[in-house]
C-alpha cells in the first residue's frame, strides 16, 4: 500500500512540474553530458557509456543511458564528439532520445592556464511508448486495444548549446548553457518549452605525496550547481584517489535553502567507488534518498566505463599537451 501511495503522489508531481534534463551523479565521469568545452580534454581519444537506474522500488522507475566519443586533434588545437542519450520515465514510457556534435577550441591564457570555448547541436525526439498504458475500455472489457481517441505525436526538436572551461594545473571551472533556443517539446497541439539549463562546476586537486613518490595520491574538491525553469540543485563532493582506486561521497541539495517551487530542500547522499588502469575507468555510485520520499525509492545506482587510448602518429604531440586535473568519477 505504501508503494501505490508513493506512486501516486510521484505521478501528481509530474503533472504539476515542468521538464528537466535527466541527471548523473558522475558526471565527471560523463564530461560531454555536462560540458561541451570537456570535449578533446582526454589523452586523445576517449568512449564513454553510462547507466543509471533512478528509484527502483518505484514501479516505472527512470532510466538514463548515455554513449559519447570524443578526440583531440592537436594540429588544429580542437575536439570534436558526439554524444547520445537516451530517457525512460515512468510506466507510461515517456521516452527522450538525444544526439549531439560537440565542438572545442583549447586556447593558452598563459603558461599553466587554458582556456576552451565551446559549442554543440542537436536533435531530439520525445514520445510515449502506448503499448505500455491500459485504458478503462481494455479494463472493462479485456480487449488488448483502446478505443480511446489518442492525439499525441513524437516530438522532433533541435537544441542548441554552448560552454567554456578554465582551467589549470590544480583547479579547474566550467559554465555550460543547455538549450538555449528553448526547444518545444509538447505532444499536444501546444507550447511546452524546455528551459535553459545553467550549470557552474569547479574543483581543485590536491597532491598528497611528493612529486618524486611513485603513488598517485590526491584529494579532489568538486562541486556542481544547475538550475533549470524554477529548479535549482546544488552537488557537493571529494574525492580520495590512491593508484588505480578512487572512493568519493557527494551531497545534493540545497544545504541552508528549501525551493518553495519544487519542494525539494535536500535529495541525496551518494557514495561512489572508481578503478583505473591503463586508460580504463570504471565507476559505480549509490544514492541514498534524504528527501521527504525516504528510503522507500531504491535510491538510484549508475556505472560508468570509458576508455581513453592515444593514437600512434599523434603520440608524441599528446604527451605534450596538459591534461586538465579534473576528478575521473
Amino acid at each position: 500500500m505504501k508503494r501505490y501511495i508513493l506512486t501516486y503522489c510521484l505521478l501528481l508531481m509530474t503533472l504539476i512540474s515542468k521538464a528537466q534534463d535527466p541527471q548523473f551523479t558522475q558526471f565527471y565521469a560523463n564530461p560531454l553530458y555536462l560540458n561541451p568545452a570537456f570535449t578533446g580534454t582526454s589523452t586523445q581519444s576517449r568512449a564513454i557509456m553510462a547507466s543509471r537506474v533512478e528509484w527502483p522500488s518505484i514501479p516505472g522507475a527512470f532510466q538514463t543511458y548515455s554513449l559519447s566519443y570524443d578526440q583531440f586533434f592537436p594540429m588544429m588545437k580542437s575536439g570534436f564528439g558526439v554524444d547520445i542519450y537516451y530517457d525512460r520515465a515512468g510506466s507510461g514510457g515517456l521516452s527522450t532520445t538525444s544526439a549531439k556534435f560537440l565542438y572545442a577550441y583549447e586556447l593558452k591564457i598563459k603558461r599553466d592556464l587554458f582556456i576552451r570555448p565551446a559549442a554543440e547541436i542537436g536533435y531530439g525526439q520525445r514520445g510515449i511508448d502506448f503499448s505500455r498504458l491500459t485504458f478503462g475500455d481494455q479494463l472493462n472489457t479485456g480487449n488488448p486495444s483502446t478505443a480511446e481517441p489518442i492525439d499525441l505525436q513524437r516530438k522532433q526538436f533541435f537544441d542548441i548549446g554552448a560552454g567554456i572551461l578554465l582551467y589549470a594545473p590544480k583547479y579547474w571551472a566550467g559554465m555550460t548553457f543547455s538549450h538555449i533556443n528553448t526547444p518545444d517539446q509538447s505532444l499536444l497541439n501546444d507550447k511546452s518549452p524546455l528551459p535553459m539549463k545553467f550549470s557552474l562546476h569547479g574543483g581543485y586537486k590536491l597532491r598528497l605525496q611528493s612529486q618524486k613518490s611513485l603513488n598517485r595520491e590526491y584529494v579532489f574538491f568538486a562541486f556542481n550547481y544547475k538550475a533549470q525553469g524554477k529548479f535549482d540543485q546544488l552537488d557537493l563532493g571529494a574525492y580520495y584517489e590512491h593508484n588505480a582506486v578512487t572512493i568519493g561521497v557527494w551531497y545534493r541539495g540545497l544545504p541552508v535553502v528549501y525551493n518553495k517551487n519544487t519542494g525539494v530542500g535536500r535529495d541525496a547522499v551518494a557514495i561512489l567507488v572508481g578503478w583505473s588502469q591503463n586508460g580504463m575507468n570504471v565507476g559505480y555510485s549509490y544514492d541514498i534518498t534524504i528527501s521527504q520520499l525516504g528510503l522507500n525509492t531504491g535510491g538510484s545506482h549508475e556505472i560508468t566505463i570509458s576508455y581513453e587510448w592515444a593514437n600512434k602518429n599523434n603520440r608524441r604531440n599528446t604527451k605534450r599537451r596538459r591534461v586538465i586535473p579534473c576528478a575521473k568519477f
